[in-house]
């Protein structure tokens, strides 16, 4: 691996992962545990990503404007082939990248919507401490008025990385993007991995009226989302929320695409 590569070397169909500079990709990046903020997937040129417009098919040089870094992620399959050749046509991810760049009304996104999520999904990785919860129950009250917003206008929410993962995802079986964790947590409803959800309690320390009220809204916001994505997801009391967004295409983040199996890290774009 090369520590730099060049825009020239860019494959259709490679994974972009953006480092982004604001104080929501900051928190985007604490939240979710990885090292970037942003995803698009490149093609012909350009870049197809979901951003504060809904989803766009831009120009490298205006995608990557506001990055600090961009990384450059390839896709292999289980037994190494690379994405455009004879072994693993790119055809099917190709035809799913234009079918989205052409049906790009439909969607609708804002940074801010990812961050509800992960904070929604993901315990603070700081905790709970007096006053965050707070701050948190507006950051989920912020973003159900931007899911309002965009099914008001008749616009489904997408999130940037669930975008890329659909692009893989729905090309079929030779084109899956693994996400860590997705195929075992079934295997332990109530055991230990669903203990980081939300739908296993408190943790000591966490059981402030405050903490206890976001536990609510987080359900809330949840509901609304899925009800927005048009999904049916049940008995959301009984099962983690932890399993539920790290098994649902809907849900897929940043650090699930950078921490896949099935996405080589090629380098840092030469900006």
């Amino acid at each position: 691996m090369s520590e730099f590569i060049a825009t020239a070397d860019l494959h259709d169909g490679d994974v972009l992962l953006y480092h982004g500079k604001n104080f929501i990709s900051k928190l985007v990046r604490l939240f979710d545990g990885g090292d970037y903020s942003h995803a698009g997937i490149f093609a012909g040129g350009r870049v197809l990503e979901a951003v504060g417009s809904g989803v766009e098919y831009q120009e490298l040089a205006k995608s990557v404007a506001g990055a600090t870094y961009v990384d450059v992620y390839r896709y292999k399959s289980e037994d190494n082939a690379v994405l455009g050749s004879p072994q693993l046509p790119g055809d099917p991810v190709l035809e799913n990248i234009h079918h989205y760049e052409e049906h790009r009304e439909r969607y609708g996104y804002e940074q801010l919507l990812l961050l509800a999520i992960l904070a929604a999904t993901r315990r603070p990785p700081f905790g709970l401490a007096p006053g965050l919860a707070m701050i948190m129950r507006n950051l989920l009250e912020s973003a159900a008025d931007i899911i309002t917003s965009i099914t008001d206008g008749g616009r489904e929410p997408m999130i940037c990385s669930e975008l890329v993962f659909r692009c893989y995802d729905e090309a079929g079986e030779d084109y899956k993007i693994l996400v860590v964790g997705a195929d075992i947590l079934s295997r332990f409803a109530g055991g230990p991995l669903t203990s980081r959800g939300l739908g296993d309690g408190l943790l000591p320390g966490e059981d402030t009226e405050e903490a206890v009220s976001f536990q609510a809204e987080a359900r809330t916001f949840l509901a609304e989302y899925e009800s927005a994505k048009g999904s049916q997801i049940a008995a959301l009391d009984t099962r983690s929320m932890f399993e539920l967004s790290r098994a649902n295409p809907n849900y897929v983040t940043p650090r699930d695409l950078q921490k896949s199996p099935s996405l080589r890290k090629m380098g840092t774009l030469r900006l």
